[in-house]
């Protein structure tokens, strides 16, 4: 529906702003949407996912005021 269309392109953006693969993010953003999500799709998403946060965190933390 128009939200996992919103969470796809929010996934999208975050993932060219970050210099992610591209649909790595959003893969992980539609599948938590799901509930529950399966333990092999958690395992295959959760480095992907951490790689995300800390480029993330990189990324925020080097914003000046």
């Amino acid at each position: 529906a128009a939200e996992d269309a919103d969470a796809g392109a929010a996934g999208r953006h975050i993932e060219s702003a970050l210099g992610l693969p591209g649909g790595s993010l959003t893969d992980v953003v539609t599948l938590a949407a799901s509930r529950p999500l399966p333990s092999d799709d958690a395992r295959r998403l959760f480095p992907v996912y951490l790689d995300a946060v800390e480029r993330l965190t990189r990324y925020i933390d080097s914003w000046r005021s």
